[in-house]
């Protein structure tokens, strides 16, 4: 799943890129990273730009490979350089109030069990994004639904907080 998902994101990025040009992604966060396309494909578009990358990924199994991937072609000519991933096993560990300028979670939505499991890291993402949330994911009816509820509950979140906080300046 490598290369449709790193093609995706790359399309993904152009497009953040020739719309935001004073974007500029230098914490990144990529929730599910994998082998961590993600990475490839920031530094494809903003060369140079990344200064910290955390990936999270629950198996060890696939942190293990992308080390060994990252050993077979050399750290120096790794597509993320120079910021290496450093990888967590789950959400929970990333630093407290650290944000960052882009969160990613790609075709991992649909890997939850419940919607409340799913809308929970959803928003748990969002409250670590400073910039960008970047939510992809395959391009199927169901794939298409949660994209969408997760962005409808985002911004029915926004538009709460942003009532409250006009209510209490109103109040004042």
């Amino acid at each position: 799943r490598v290369a449709p998902i790193y093609g995706a994101l790359h399309k993904i990025f152009s497009e953040m890129k020739l719309r935001c040009p004073s974007f500029d992604p230098r914490r990144v966060l990529d929730f599910g990273s994998g082998l961590g396309p993600t990475f490839w494909a920031i530094e494809e578009i903003w060369k140079g730009s990344m200064k910290e990358a955390v990936a999270v990924e629950q198996s060890d199994s696939m942190q293990a490979i992308a080390y060994e991937v990252e050993k077979m072609i050399g750290k120096e000519k790794m597509p993320c350089s120079p910021a290496r991933p450093r990888f967590l096993n789950n959400l929970s560990r990333t630093v407290g109030d650290k944000h960052y300028n882009l969160v990613v979670a790609s075709y991992v939505l649909g890997e939850f069990t419940t919607e409340a499991k799913r809308l929970d890291h959803v928003f748990s993402l969002w409250n670590l994004t400073r910039d960008a949330l970047v939510l992809v994911g395959p391009g199927t009816p169901t794939g298409f639904k949660q994209i969408v509820h997760a962005r409808e509950m985002i911004l029915a979140m926004e538009w709460k907080l942003a009532e409250q906080k006009l209510t209490s300046a109103l109040t004042v």
